[in-house]
């Protein structure tokens, strides 16, 4: 009959004590009432992923005064400063009654933060965009930019460093640098070929672009769309540069040519007599880009040219561009001096009515 008391208390016991969290029975000797005791806990999840704010609260039931062990080393009723992990903590009351209970503290999901970048098409524009994507932590997630802005994706921003800061709902905060780029902006230099002689079409540009994003369209007024432009007089010419991300750059440039074209005037002295050698050619030049080359077809290669016979003479110069002008003179003389007599004779003896009338051609009257 005994035996089917003790099933009995039992059985009452542990339906009684099932929400306990750790109950140890002590029985004591025969017809003594028997004794327990139990641990429950209260536990404080760490905040944040990393973190070390958990804490677990024990609330034995037994006979007071309690002594705590715990599997870190703790010996209070209150364990805190706690990282994310598995602790034990044993009980033993007044009367040696001893409970144990084993807990988990948690800890929220590792957060990340990543931004998917769209740089900025043309330098100084603002159509770069930032897209965040957060994961981890606990939700809802608040956001605050460098700037100010507390929204969680970018648009229409310009070129620089963004820095994101993102808080979730346990104040938990993570950082993101995000640097949007741009391209250098397009600088050019030019090779021209100025024209060498006034009025010639010879004018050349050859245009170099760097920076934007190659490759790159040229747009001249001529309808040309190349990098180099030929047969061009003087004036200027401007070019419109498309790159590939249709950002565009406009220049002008100037042909030049000399001022005036090269011209000249030759001054003449002719002979005084016929088959002298006193005549004489000067040369006076202007326009084109001195210095200047002079060659008469005498060879002579001086400015003036003298002790000319009557003739033909031709004169070239070449100026420091290459340019040439030239003049053919030509030098008279007079002809030679002629007597002509028309002689009359005298009709009759010891008349005098003969006569001689001289008639006088060339040189200078």
């Amino acid at each position: 009959m005994e035996a089917k008391k003790f099933n009995k208390y039992m059985s009452n016991m542990m339906r009684k004590t099932f929400w306990v969290s750790a109950m140890l029975l002590v029985f004591l000797p025969h017809k003594a009432k028997a004794q327990s005791c139990s641990v429950q806990v209260l536990v404080s999840d760490v905040t944040c992923f990393g973190g070390n704010d958990g804490s677990v609260v024990t609330l034995p039931s037994g006979t007071s005064p309690y002594t705590y062990s715990w599997s870190n080393g703790k010996n209070s009723q209150f364990n805190s400063n706690l990282i994310a992990g598995s602790y034990t903590v044993t009980v033993t009351d007044a009367l040696g009654c001893v409970a144990t209970q084993t807990v988990t503290v948690g800890s929220p999901t590792a957060s990340g933060i990543s931004g998917a970048l769209t740089q900025v098409t043309c330098p100084g524009g603002m159509d770069g965009s930032i897209d965040i994507t957060v994961n981890g932590g606990t939700s809802p997630y608040t956001y605050l930019w460098n700037d100010g802005i507390t929204t969680e994706d970018r648009d229409s921003v310009m070129a620089g460093i963004y820095t994101l800061t993102v808080l979730d709902a346990n104040g938990c905060a993570i950082t993101l640098t995000d640097t949007v780029l741009q391209p250098t902006a397009m600088v050019d230099s030019v090779w021209a070929s100025n024209i060498a002689c006034f009025g010639d079409s010879t004018g050349a540009l050859t245009l170099f672009i760097s920076g934007g994003t190659a490759p790159y369209n040229y747009a001249w007024p001529s309808g040309d769309s190349s990098q180099t432009i030929t047969g061009l007089t003087a004036g200027s010419y401007d070019v419109t540069v498309t790159d590939a991300n249709g950002c565009v750059f406009t220049q002008s440039y100037v042909v030049t040519q000399p001022a005036a074209g090269i011209t000249g005037t030759v001054t003449k002295t002719e002979p005084l007599c016929a088959g002298d050698s006193t005549g004489t050619l000067s040369l006076s030049i202007s326009g084109g880009v001195a210095p200047y080359q002079t060659l008469w077809n005498t060879g002579d290669t001086l400015s003036s040219i003298d002790s000319l016979f009557a003739g033909v003479y031709t004169v070239t110069v070449m100026d420091a561009q290459g340019c040439s002008w030239s003049s053919t003179d030509t030098v008279r003389a007079p002809e030679p001096l002629a007597i002509n007599p028309t002689v009359t004779n005298i009709s009759c003896y010891g008349l005098v009515n003969g006569k001689v009338v001289t008639a006088v051609t060339g040189g200078m009257a």
